[in-house]
């Protein structure tokens, strides 16, 4: 009897233990299922029933067309509303891809990349008028080929906790009439914003590695703290 209840004793952390390694087994393989369905896909916001608030990773046809999947689902996706109803295209997780090209034609639409979120492109973009980019935590990416031109009445804002990152051989044009407004947060990669805009610090701002190419104002109190190799104009 004692040998039985040892051997028992002895077989019940192997069995735990195999039954982790399955179940973990079973989450990678149901993860890569799930970007395996993804193929290089061009989506466009649903023209109709376009929805006020919308989670960029949604599936469901419901914001983007075709469904079964999302901008940055698959590398070389691309981005397009060209839709005349404003949309908040929430950004709350990492997208795992870069996308290879934005356009936001539609007034009213704002690309709100929130904590834990991150969004990159590498290829062309625009903003029109009217659209926003609001970095609420998250991280927004200027890829190593990325040219995104905020056309004028566009605007990124930028708060405690947001990262933009302009990569070394990328470029954000502000275009005259639009603006960067930044309240918290960094700027970095050490490319280059340029165009007949303007950018406001209006707090405590980290300016890494890059050129300011457009007037630079910086508020009452607010600081633009200069790391490593920043050069920019101040107005």
């Amino acid at each position: 009897m004692l040998n039985v209840v040892r051997s028992a004793a002895f077989r019940r952390p192997i069995i735990f233990v195999s039954a982790i390694t399955t179940i973990a087994l079973v989450m990678l393989l149901g993860a890569a299922t799930v970007y395996a369905a993804c193929s290089t896909t061009i989506y466009n916001v649903t023209s109709s029933s376009t929805p006020a608030n919308g989670n960029w990773t949604d599936t469901t046809g419901t914001l983007w067309t075709p469904g079964g999947g999302f901008p940055g689902c698959a590398a070389g996706d691309s981005a397009n509303d060209n839709t005349t109803n404003p949309t908040t295209f929430i950004v709350n997780s990492p997208i795992p891809n870069p996308i290879a090209s934005l356009v936001m034609n539609c007034n009213g639409c704002v690309i709100s990349i929130q904590s834990g979120g991150s969004l990159e492109l590498d290829g062309p973009g625009t903003m029109a008028s009217g659209t926003s980019i609001q970095l609420n935590g998250g991280t927004f990416t200027l890829g190593s080929t990325a040219n995104l031109t905020m056309q004028s009445g566009s605007a990124i804002s930028m708060g405690t906790g947001g990262t933009l990152s302009i990569g070394p051989s990328a470029t954000l044009t502000l275009a005259s009439g639009s603006q960067l407004f930044a309240s918290g947060g960094s700027i970095d990669g050490g490319g280059k914003i340029t165009g007949g805009g303007n950018v406001e610090i209006g707090g405590n701002v980290a300016l890494v590695n890059g050129t300011g190419d457009v007037p630079f104002t910086i508020d009452s109190g607010a600081t633009g703290d200069v790391t490593g190799n920043y050069t920019l104009t101040t107005n």
